[in-house]
Order: structure tokens, then sequence, then C-alpha cells
């Protein structure tokens, strides 16, 4: 977008709509037996049992000290599925500023509809968080 643009208020439809240019994560319909959930890199969202949402977001958020949230960025990422359940695993690096935090990270859900999320990190070095 240019400078003349943003002088203008013309913003593109990713700034408009979700408040920076960058895209959207890849999204993945997920089930877990009667479960329904989306897949965004290591977001599990809208969570459904038939039409009843009963999650709507499952996470990790670390934050600095001014409650700002620091992306992570994924390696070593791998997302399995099939008809009745899936697996996801990765490894997580939050780093800006002061804040430097890793962590490996699963979420799998089963045939009977069970979704069990872990995540094991560590502060690389000492941080101020909220």
């Amino acid at each position: 977008m240019s400078e003349e643009q943003r002088e203008a208020g013309q913003f593109s439809e990713n700034v408009r709509r979700y408040g920076r240019e960058d895209p959207l994560p890849r999204r993945v319909d997920m089930r877990a037996g009667a479960l329904r959930a989306v897949l965004e890199g290591g977001d599990l969202r809208y969570v459904r049992v038939g039409q009843d949402q009963v999650v709507l977001r499952l996470y990790a958020a670390v934050r600095d000290r001014n409650w700002n949230t620091i992306e992570p960025a994924y390696r070593n990422y791998a997302a399995q599925r099939d008809d009745n359940g899936f697996t996801v695993t990765f490894e997580a690096e939050h780093v800006s500023g002061d804040v430097d935090f890793a962590w490996t990270g699963s979420i799998i859900g089963t045939p009977d509809g069970l979704i069990t999320a872990t995540m094991d990190g560590v502060a690389r070095k000492d941080f101020q968080r909220n």
C-alpha cells in the first residue's frame, strides 16, 4: 500500500478487517469424533458439537510487559488428520525485544471426541511479562 493510499484512508481488505496487511493463516478443517474445529497454525478454533460452539479458541499466548502478544514462528510443524481424528505437533518460538520463549506443543483429537493440548516451554532469557 502506498503512502498516498494510507493518507487518503484507503486500506486493503486485510487492514480494514484484521488491522494488518499480513496474509491470514491457512485454515484446515479438523474432526475428532463428533467434534469439528478449524486449525490455524498452532491455534484450534471454533470447536463445535453439531451446531453448538463449545470452544472459541485454544492457543498459547506469550505477552510482553505491555500486553503485546508476541506471535510465534513455527518449526518442525506437522499435522495429520483422517475422518475421525488428528494430530498436530510443532515447535514454537516467540522472540521480540526482550522476549525469547520457546516451546513444543501438540494438539490431539481422538475418535471419541477428546481433544488434548500440551505445551512444554522455556524462557531462554529473563523478560517481564503479563
